[in-house]
């Protein structure tokens, strides 16, 4: 059967010193992902990920309020495309 992407990271990387890189760059590529459905490309920078905390820039601040007000439904949508609860919370820098 198959296994979440996010389960295979933390098994693969965790015997390498650059598995926080490879998860970060795991979770940047969800993010994209689910956020561009309702955002578009380029709106929405991540720009670091650690200890399940996200941070995100943009430019556009109506659209950090929409995503400040839907942060919990993001934050679910971005776990399921891992296949793992890795996102916890969402900052903007």
């Amino acid at each position: 059967m198959f296994e979440p992407l996010g389960k295979l990271i933390k098994k693969s990387t965790a015997r390498f010193s650059f598995s926080k890189e490879i998860v970060a760059v795991s979770v940047f590529n969800a993010v994209n992902k689910v956020l561009e459905k309702d955002f578009g490309q380029n709106l929405i920078k991540p720009l670091s990920f650690r200890d399940g905390v996200l941070s995100l820039k943009t430019s556009n601040p109506i659209i950090s309020q929409e995503i400040q007000s839907r942060s919990q439904e993001i934050i679910d949508s971005i776990n399921k495309e891992l296949g793992d609860r890795m996102v916890l919370r969402i900052v903007f820098r």
